[in-house]
């Protein structure tokens, strides 16, 4: 993601109590509640508003060294059949992106080069491109965060965020708002509003499917309340593996289609 990316989910927060602490903690904490490794099978079904229903089936995963800024994803599709077999692979140095995609009919790996790199992983995955803008959009904008409360039983705090667009007289302000689950150091809720003030995006993660992997949370079922184009989606996490050995051809731009990822996460 997660990408959150879907890498994603895990826009942390600090486990501690309640009490309002400096927005520079609840930043460091969104980075040390990101597992360096990870993989996962993840399902995502759209509708979209003409109401016509899609499901993707993929394995996710994901590398990066904080210290070097680098991030790598390997993306592999399960299904549907039209796509089983399709394979990404997204290298992230800094600001520099790089994209090596195979798909089997072609029999071979390209690189994706300019106006073609998407802005965003997954980007033609209905829900998984919502779900990675609205936890990538507060990166680059001014952030503030609420008081704490309660919501559902769970300690909360609002976070906010907004930053300007356009030039001139189209100049304007996007909005950003959200809800941290101060105990499992996770974004709940998220609405990302257009310059006009009308709603663009939204998503709730389910607490039910909450599950702590060592001293990180993640949620293993999202749902896109609206999507970019008026639909919705659910995004569930089948299976999860943090920090595995991943095989040598993971993240090879000459062989990452090769790697069995699935077989990561099969039952032993």
């Amino acid at each position: 993601m997660m990408p959150w990316r879907i890498a994603f989910i895990g826009l942390a927060l600090s486990t501690g109590a309640a009490a309002a602490a400096p927005l520079s903690e609840r930043m460091q904490c969104i980075r040390d509640n990101l597992p360096d490794r990870w993989v996962a099978r993840m399902s995502v079904q759209a509708v979209d508003v003409g109401g016509g229903e899609t499901t993707h089936t993929l394995v996710y995963a994901d590398r990066r060294q904080p210290a070097a800024r680098t991030v790598e994803t390997s993306v592999q599709f399960l299904a549907p059949e039209s796509l089983r077999g399709v394979a990404h692979l997204y290298r992230q140095r800094g600001d520099d992106r790089q994209q090596y995609s195979y798909l089997p009919v072609i029999g071979k790996v390209r690189e994706v080069t300019g106006a073609a790199v998407p802005a965003a992983v997954l980007e033609g995955v209905p829900g998984l491109a919502d779900l990675e803008a609205l936890w990538r959009w507060p990166e680059r904008a001014a952030i503030s965060l609420g008081s704490p409360g309660q919501a559902d039983g769970h300690a909360v705090q609002a976070v906010r965020a907004n930053r300007r667009v356009g030039e001139g007289d189209a100049a304007g302000f996007e909005r950003f708002e959200g809800q941290l689950d101060l105990r499992t150091c996770l974004i709940t809720e998220a609405r990302l509003y257009a310059v006009d003030g009308t709603l663009r995006q939204s998503m709730r993660v389910d607490r039910r499917s909450l599950q702590a992997f060592g001293p990180r949370w993640l949620p293993r079922r999202i749902e896109l309340l609206r999507t970019a184009d008026g639909g919705r989606a659910v995004v569930t996490l089948d299976a999860i593996r943090i920090d595995p050995p991943f095989p040598d051809a993971s993240f090879d731009p000459r062989r990452f289609h090769q790697a069995p990822l699935a077989v990561m996460l099969t039952p032993r």
